[in-house]
């Protein structure tokens, strides 16, 4: 999955954070991000 980070998870939700950096989030997550990033599962029908 990929990772945006944002301020808040409103802002996510609203598409405010699309330009931010992006991460792999999960299992293979390489794990120099920091801050708070937030993941979408709804393409995956995971919810």
């Amino acid at each position: 999955f990929l990772a945006w980070a944002c301020d808040s998870y409103d802002h996510y939700h609203d598409g405010k954070c699309a330009a931010n950096e992006v991460t792999i989030a999960g299992y293979n997550n390489p794990g120099n991000a920091t801050g708070m990033f937030f993941v979408s599962t709804e393409m995956y029908g995971i919810e």
